[in-house]
């Protein structure tokens, strides 16, 4: 390639990100002014209730509160997993950093699904091995999924006293498909790889026949490598019991952390909504936009929050969807890019550091 054609590429992507960039901002804006919208229609409210109205701060503190504790306790699981993989106890910041990176890039990256390989990159530049990094960040992942179907089993039980299911049903029991694939997948692989093997191969055939796929035989490999690492990965943490209970109970405090900001929101702005019925609610939420294309299921997100919460008698829910996607997107968003932006620059640093001192 010639330096114009590498300067031409370098351009392309530029514009292409800067596009998506614009995109994302204008599909959250579009979303942002629909709501709002609705929300202050007056049919819907007294001019006395437009503006913003009185809060109690108290619930209101209990958001941010919820925000602290999942991160405090995604930073703990990852302290707990290292240490399980390489015998030695990290400090503070590696396993923050972690934690951090992992929800950081799943919330800008389609699907959720991007945080993995940059947790892995870090934890290698951080001195562990290929294989303690994957089996870290794997693990972390995995118990994360299973926690959140744990959450969701009971949902769908006793969620029908709670809310009207008819209409959720079938998007979140696909939602929940969706989160329970590769955990399914890694434990079939356990028990039998060979059977897994022959899945897999079927799978990839239908996907070369199908024109999705322009290598099938590769793609089955690099499918069946990604099942054996992280059956290694899980199976590092596992052979510890106390270590894999931690991980598993820290991954559901997480969850409930994240599910219960909207009762707080709410709450702060004279809701009388039970705490069963926001919780369930939140839970429906994420498992019916789990499959949401956008990065952090923007727009749809959103709009799902409003509906739900609308359908339940809630009220003032443009500031609570607000505040609420604030805490749980926005805020994550903002922490990741921080830490991303410092990490870079501490590097910078050092690298400069080696190279005058070469000189």
């Amino acid at each position: 390639m010639d330096k114009g054609t590498a300067v031409q590429t370098g351009t392309n992507g530029a514009g292409a990100r800067r596009g998506r960039i614009a995109l994302f901002i204008a599909l959250n804006a579009a979303v942002v002014g629909v709501t709002a919208f609705f929300d202050f229609r007056p049919e819907n409210h007294s001019m006395s209730n437009r503006a913003l109205p009185e809060i109690n701060p108290v619930y209101l503190l209990l958001a941010p509160v919820c925000f602290a504790l999942a991160i405090a306790s995604e930073t703990l699981k990852y302290r707990v997993m290292t240490a399980g993989v390489t015998a030695r106890a990290p400090g503070v910041r590696l396993p923050f950093v972690t934690a951090v990176l992992g929800r950081y890039y799943d919330n800008i990256t389609p699907f959720g699904a991007g945080g993995q390989p940059f947790q892995i990159n870090y934890l290698i530049r951080r001195g562990l091995l290929a294989g303690e990094a994957a089996a870290v960040t794997i693990t972390g992942f995995l118990t994360c999924q299973l926690a959140f179907m744990l959450m969701s089993v009971p949902v769908f039980i006793f969620g029908s006293g709670v809310i009207d299911t008819a209409v959720l049903f079938a998007p979140a029991a696909i939602g929940l498909l969706f989160y329970s694939a590769i955990p399914a997948a890694i434990c079939l692989f356990i028990v039998s790889p060979g059977l897994t093997g022959k899945v897999l191969s079927a799978a990839c055939s239908l996907l070369g026949k199908l024109k999705l796929s322009k290598d099938p035989g590769a793609l089955r490999e690099r499918a069946t490598h990604t099942l054996a690492s992280s059956r290694d990965g899980m199976m590092a943490v596992m052979r510890n019991g106390g270590a894999a209970a931690s991980v598993f109970a820290l991954s559901i405090v997480y969850r409930v952390c994240i599910c219960s900001m909207p009762y707080f929101i709410l709450r702060a702005f004279g809701s009388e909504l039970s705490y069963l019925s926001a919780l369930c609610t939140c839970v429906f939420i994420y498992l019916c936009i789990t499959f949401v294309p956008t990065p952090g299921n923007s727009g749809v997100a959103e709009g799902s929050f409003y509906a739900l919460f609308s359908a339940l008698g809630q009220e003032r829910l443009f500031w609570v969807m607000l505040i609420w996607r604030f805490f749980s997107y926005y805020l994550f968003v903002l922490l990741g890019f921080a830490t991303v932006s410092l990490d870079n620059a501490r590097r910078r640093g050092r690298a400069a550091a080696r190279d005058g001192g070469k000189r």
